[in-house]
């Protein structure tokens, strides 16, 4: 009963948190996102009509939600919407159109979606998330955790300019980033996306890195190669 009633203040607390029209931090942003989820719009342009996904996967999947270390719920279905950095909460009532709730954004809940924790990280920062966001946790050690950042773009819509091309709908491009989170003053340290400065990076963090890297063909645009990685360099 105890954790029924947590998990339901935990959902409720996200949904009053993202209903409500605050212009500090994303507020504004979850509550647009959330008023306009009802008429299936994203501004003005239906989601229907846009290409690609602003999630990991478009299916609900059984997952599990955890706070101060300890299962809150082991049968809720939960997805991660990367656009608006929220794990919804899949009310079977509605369907997958919901409206849907959204977990309490705190670092001291997290989820396991697909057998991948997300963990939400308030140092994070980046050119898209200045009050932190939700990261995959892959590996953790006693010198470094390394992490996984989903990211999600939308694309505007565009006209042809002339007669040889064709009308481009909105869309939604996806790529990942890792970071290493050095545990000793708790800074992230982002992996590069072009090779030669990653392995620039690692080597300065493990000397050794580049020719461990060569040596193993290790593509750091690939999870399990990365987690290779990190095993050698923590």
């Amino acid at each position: 009963m105890k954790k029924f009633l947590l998990l339901f203040l935990i959902i409720a607390l996200a949904n009053n948190s993202y209903s409500q029209l605050d212009v500090s931090g994303g507020g504004a942003a979850e509550a647009i996102w959330t008023q306009n989820y009802n008429k299936q719009l994203i501004g003005d342009v239906e989601i229907s009509a846009i290409e690609g996904s602003p999630y990991v996967t478009e299916a609900f999947l059984p997952g599990k939600i955890y706070s101060g270390g300890k299962v809150q719920n082991q049968n809720v279905l939960l997805r991660y919407n990367i656009y608006n950095d929220l794990i919804e909460v899949e009310d079977p009532s509605k369907g997958t159109k919901g409206p849907h709730n959204s977990v309490l954004r705190s670092s001291r809940i997290w989820v396991e979606i697909a057998g991948k924790k997300y963990v939400y990280m308030d140092n994070f920062r980046d050119d898209n998330h200045t009050d932190g966001s939700y990261l995959v946790l892959l590996k953790k050690d006693e010198n470094f955790n390394l992490y996984k950042k989903h990211n999600a773009k939308l694309n505007e819509a565009r006209k042809a300019r002339n007669s040889y091309e064709r009308d481009k709908p909105a869309s939604f491009t996806q790529n990942v980033s890792y970071y290493f989170l050095d545990n000793s003053n708790n800074e992230f340290i982002e992996v590069p996306d072009r090779k030669s400065k990653a392995i620039k990076k690692m080597e300065s963090l493990k000397k050794g890195s580049k020719s461990f890297i060569a040596k193993n063909k290790l593509d750091l645009e690939d999870e399990n190669d990365m987690i290779t990685l990190f095993n050698f360099v923590k």
